[in-house]
């Protein structure tokens, strides 16, 4: 016989599975970003679509050579829609917009570099 308490607790649980981001990503699903512009990648950083803010440095100090590439979890994107931005180590910043992590990877190029 099932307790009111146990009653709460699973109709909580049903909730919260309910209430998870409608995408779900396994643990080995990534996104891969690659440096192709040439130069040293000496930040990169992933948000939202919508979001105002770059957040973090992926880079963590640990420059991004040319040709190298980063693997990052979909599990943890804030989003699988997401906007990129990198600064080389000449302080040039590039721009890709509207990527789906789920379905693409970048290779961040001289094309996508920011105007002067």
């Amino acid at each position: 016989m099932e307790t009111k308490t146990g009653k709460f607790v699973r109709v909580i649980l049903i909730l919260l599975m309910t209430a998870l981001p409608s995408w779900s990503a396994d643990a080995d699903e990534v996104f891969t970003i690659t440096n192709g512009t040439g130069f040293v990648i000496a930040a990169l950083y992933v948000s939202d679509v919508d979001s105002e803010s770059w957040g973090t440095d992926l880079l963590n100090a640990n420059p991004l050579l040319d040709g190298e590439s980063i693997r990052i979890p979909l599990l943890k994107l804030e989003s699988l829609h997401v906007n990129i931005k990198a600064r080389d180590d000449e302080g040039d910043t590039y721009t890709v917009i509207g990527i789906n992590a789920e379905t693409e990877d970048v290779r961040i190029t001289l094309n996508d570099i920011d105007p002067d």
